[in-house]
Order: C-alpha cells, then sequence, then structure tokens
C-alpha cells in the first residue's frame, strides 16, 4: 500500500496501451502496474480493482478469461484489459488442436478493446508477431527484466512493424524463486 501511496501522491500512473515511444515526456516518469489474472476468481479481482480505485492508481489488468469483473471495468478510462494467452499447452506439445493464432484471437473475441498483450512463459517470436499485428494488438509487455538498477533505465521500443515492446521488471514469482 505505500508504493500505491506514492503513485497516488504524485499522480504517475498510466496504462500500457498508452505508452508512445517516441514522447518520452509522456511515459517516463509513470509507473506502470499491471498484473496477470491467471484465472482469479471475481473476488480476487474485484478486491484489488477496489485497492486500485481507492488510491486512484490506473493497472493494467492481462485477462485469461471471461468473468463479470473484467467485463465490468472495459470501458474505464482508468483501467486496461489485456490479452494473457497460454501457450503452454502447445510448448509441451500437447495441445487440443489450438494454435497460437486461435487462442489469441478466441481472447481477443472476448475482449475486442484490447491492444496490449503479455503472454504465459513470456512467449514471443516472428510468427506471434504477425499473429498480435493481425488482432489490432499494438504493445507486448512479455520482457522480464528483473533486478535492474536506475543508472541503466530501460524503455519501451518499437519494432520494425510498429509493435511497442514494454519490459517489466518485477514478477512475485522471480522474488519468491531468490528470496
Amino acid at each position: 500500500r505505500q508504493i500505491l501511496r506514492c503513485i497516488q501522491m504524485n499522480s504517475k500512473s498510466g496504462l500500457i496501451k498508452h505508452i508512445d515511444v517516441s514522447d518520452t515526456s509522456q511515459w517516463q516518469d509513470k509507473i506502470y502496474l499491471s498484473f496477470d489474472i491467471d484465472w482469479a476468481h471475481d473476488s480476487v479481482i474485484d478486491f484489488l480493482l477496489q485497492i486500485l480505485d481507492n488510491y486512484h492508481v490506473s493497472a493494467t489488468l492481462f485477462a485469461t478469461h471471461d468473468c463479470s469483473s473484467l467485463q465490468n471495468i472495459v470501458q474505464s478510462p482508468e483501467h486496461e484489459i489485456g490479452l494473457h494467452p497460454n501457450f503452454n499447452k502447445l510448448l509441451q506439445g500437447n495441445s487440443d488442436g489450438s494454435t497460437y493464432f486461435s487462442l489469441c484471437n478466441d481472447l481477443k473475441e472476448t475482449f475486442p478493446q484490447a491492444t496490449s498483450v503479455r503472454s504465459h512463459s513470456l512467449c514471443f517470436g516472428s510468427l506471434i508477431q504477425t499473429a498480435y499485428e493481425k488482432l489490432g494488438l499494438t504493445h507486448d509487455s512479455s520482457i522480464l527484466l528483473p533486478y535492474q538498477n536506475n543508472e541503466n533505465p530501460l524503455f519501451p521500443w518499437q519494432m520494425w512493424d510498429g509493435l511497442i515492446r514494454v519490459p517489466y521488471f518485477f514478477c512475485d514469482y522471480v522474488t519468491a524463486m531468490t528470496s
């Protein structure tokens, strides 16, 4: 809650979909909170949204599934729903006939306004990138760079096809594994 108070006092939160790499003044001093929803129950999502709203802090929620809590904030200017496709079965070789494109497309049909994405297992490659472009996804946050210091800050960058790559720097499971 200390972090949320700090963000609230400085009015420095933003949504990943608003990052424009050509205008660093617009995003450079903001904090972009994101949460992978991972099939969380509505009550858990509602609890998270209540805390964020109490502190007037924006966040991007990467959705794995449809639920009423996420549908309630689809049009919210304070929060963003991004896609969180699960490619793990494909990686393990036990697909049910799904493809990387169909998994993304199914989520995009559920959340047609989504323009940001973070895949499970942080999968990325040229075929996936092409699928994102076809689906109108403009910002990918599938790069984890933990334990970075402020001496060499890392910023979002734009790929040749216009996709903006947005690294993130904290992940609970990495912290748990290295503690």
